[in-house]
């Protein structure tokens, strides 16, 4: 009998999948270039930290900060167990995509509120996924998304 693999700490892994993997758009297949800056994002992302510090990505609409965020994901997925990308145009959908996630992350939730809490806090306290990734994608203003990191 075969069995998935899984990380390090026994949680089950698909592949070079996370087990959990959310909302990421397909992979640009003509994304060249920019080697210089996805290195540098992972070291920044990956790098020895006592404390959870968000990562900006920011410019001018239409420079292709979006796709560098896809190319990243895509090319490091197996270094997360759990990759969600959340379309945070609006604030309530990111209040939704959060909540969602709670369902896959299996934390009790009785409110869309609860959900939220649940999952900050466990992402947190790295329980039960301890390399993960949340990319808000098309923040307006960073003040929109600040109760979520």
């Amino acid at each position: 009998m075969s069995y998935p693999p899984s990380d390090r700490r026994g949680r089950e892994r698909h592949g070079d999948m996370p087990a959990i993997f959310i909302g990421v758009p397909p992979r640009n297949q003509y994304f060249t270039g920019r080697e210089d800056l996805l290195r540098d994002i992972h070291e920044r992302l990956t790098g020895k930290v006592t404390a959870l510090v968000p990562h900006a990505l920011h410019g001018h609409g239409g420079v292709g900060k979006t796709h560098l965020a896809i190319e990243y994901v895509h090319r490091y997925q197996s270094e997360y167990n759990l990759v969600c990308w959340i379309s945070a145009e609006q604030p309530a959908i990111v209040r939704t995509a959060i909540a969602d996630l709670a369902k896959r992350m299996n934390l009790p939730s009785l409110s869309p509120d609860d959900a939220i809490r649940s999952v900050l806090a466990a992402l947190r306290q790295n329980q039960p996924y301890d390399r993960w990734l949340l990319v808000f994608d098309n923040v307006n203003m960073p003040k929109d998304i600040e109760d979520f990191l």
